[in-house]
């Protein structure tokens, strides 16, 4: 979903914010962070743990599991997040 209220610092394309996908499969993320004067930083994570600090991200379902993605972006005048879950089950359990 890209957020489309201007004041604030983050954007992200998630159209969806749980999705379950294959062991296997990549999920493409993507942020963009609002131009500004102020220094501005960046992150991905995943279970609390940082794995990028790139616009553009790519998520690896290795192991099965249920995963917390966050991109946040932070200044001194405030800090943005937005907050998608995956689940990764086996390929025969795909709910379709």
């Amino acid at each position: 979903m890209l957020i489309k209220n201007f004041s604030q610092l983050l954007y992200t394309d998630f159209d969806i914010k749980n999705i379950t996908v294959a062991a296997g499969a990549e999920v493409k993320l993507n942020a963009s962070v609002r131009k500004t004067s102020l220094a501005t930083s960046f992150a991905w994570s995943i279970n609390d743990e940082v794995v990028s600090e790139e616009l553009a991200y790519t998520f690896e379902a290795d192991a099965l599991g249920t995963y917390t993605v966050v991109a946040s972006a932070a200044n001194e005048d405030g800090a943005h997040s937005d907050t998608m879950t995956i689940e990764v089950v086996n390929p025969e359990d795909m709910p379709f």
